[in-house]
């Protein structure tokens, strides 16, 4: 049993609804306290905290009146072959005003999921599923979203390069204008990982089946590959972006399609230089004023652990 007080780190699962985010040139941190208990097969963690906002030109200070993020994370690791995560993750944001737009203010939301994961062979499995609900007081509707995501893989180790393929679907709800508020929150998750490098698509109001191609042609080579397609899970919601969100169609699920390549070469033990590019096609949901424009970029990065 451990407990920590202070300013930490929260890292779970997949990082999917929780991360440091270490993408950012701010890793993310919370205030507050965790319980860590540990015995035989079974890790689970317990925490109450505040989010730590980040202020450019001053100490960063946690947001106690307003942020509140505390939950229960368990993992089973006693099965042969699978992982199994039980997990209740809450976050309120008092906050009168918020980006982006009202449906972002103002709430409380409670999450409840589980994830598992393994291998049986050369398969590999990943299925992670999250109901959510709560109160959005800004808007005087009750939440009721959720989201899902199911992965099959497989290692081809007597190929060439030793590719691994694997298949996604991605499902996050989005909202439909009723008597609840539909659109998933994804909460504090490693964005950039998942739902393509380019960043302008969150896991929320999205439907996605995704290609992703693993391969190592040389021991200090590896190569990434990722296709997606993606689709608005409402055609009269928003998908909202990592950056800026853009102004968008009422009528068409048609997102957007996303190509990322990743090349990764290891210089020594504690260096590494990666190479990207990914390509974003827009869809038809996508109206800013002069019309949609298809984006990519490139960029590199060195790593150096010490």
């Amino acid at each position: 049993m451990t407990v920590r007080v202070g300013r930490q780190e929260l890292l779970y699962g997949a990082q999917r609804l929780v991360s440091p985010l270490d993408w950012a040139n701010t890793r993310r941190t919370f205030q507050g306290v965790k319980l860590m208990y540990r015995e035989d097969d079974w890790a689970i963690d317990g925490f109450y905290t505040h989010l730590v906002v980040v202020r450019p030109y001053q100490f960063d200070e946690p947001d106690y009146n307003n942020q509140p993020f505390y939950g229960l994370y368990s993992v089973y690791s006693g099965y042969e072959n699978d992982t199994v995560d039980f997990y209740y993750l809450g976050y309120n944001n008092l906050h009168q005003t918020g980006t982006p737009g009202p449906p972002n203010r103002d709430f409380s939301r409670n999450t409840i999921g589980a994830r598992i994961y393994g291998s049986r062979g050369d398969w590999l499995y990943e299925f992670e599923g999250a109901p959510q609900f709560g109160r959005q007081m800004g808007l005087g509707l009750d939440d009721m979203a959720g989201f899902a995501t199911a992965g099959l893989g497989h290692q081809f180790p007597q190929l060439v390069w030793s590719p691994t393929v694997w298949f996604y679907y991605d499902y996050a709800s989005g909202n439909f204008n009723g008597d609840d508020f539909n659109r998933f929150n994804q909460l504090f998750p490693l964005s950039h990982k998942y739902l393509g490098f380019i960043d302008a698509t969150r896991r929320a109001n999205i439907e996605s089946p995704n290609l992703l191609v693993t391969m190592q042609p040389h021991e200090k080579w590896k190569f990434l590959v990722w296709y997606y397609h993606f689709m608005a899970n409402s055609a009269s919601d928003i998908v909202p972006s990592n950056g800026g969100t853009p102004a968008q169609s009422t009528t068409s699920e048609d997102w957007v399609d996303e190509l990322d390549l990743l090349a990764t070469h290891t210089i020594g033990p504690r260096s590494t230089i990666l190479f990207g590019w990914p390509h974003f096609w827009t869809g038809n949901k996508i109206t800013p004023p002069g019309g949609a424009v298809d984006a990519d970029f490139f960029y590199t990065q060195w790593e150096v652990n010490f």
